[in-house]
């Protein structure tokens, strides 16, 4: 079975960024447990979006120059794609990922207010 969202190297991102409309790159470490949250949360709501939005990660370990260009400064993070024009990155675990989705799909930008209670 394919890893997905899949890892995707910063050098080939805007073929990938290409593909759909709009796209979301979940930007972590291997490391980082809070990581691995967002990413099941991500993975949650793929069906919902997959027609539209492109989901896909980055290494910010292995990919460290990528991480500084799109203004990462801790992890985990969300950069937030209109083709391939970056809108915004959100830091943090408790971002709304679904609400920050469809302010980028009505063609606004997710300015990182949209927050979840975690449990």
């Amino acid at each position: 079975m394919p890893e997905y969202p899949p890892s995707l190297n910063p050098d080939t991102l805007d073929e990938f960024l290409d593909e759909q409309p709009h796209s979301l790159i979940h930007l972590d470490a291997k490391w980082d447990a809070w990581g691995f949250q967002l990413q099941k949360r991500i993975q949650k709501i793929l069906p919902n979006y997959s027609d539209t939005v492109g989901f896909g990660f980055i290494d910010v370990d292995a990919h460290q120059e990528h991480a500084l260009a799109v203004e990462v400064k801790n992890v985990p993070a969300c950069a937030y794609y209109r083709g391939r024009e970056r809108m915004t990155t959100i830091i943090g675990l408790n971002q709304d990922i679904e609400t920050n989705l469809e302010i980028l799909r009505r063609g606004d930008v997710p300015d990182g207010s949209a927050r979840i209670e975690l449990d």
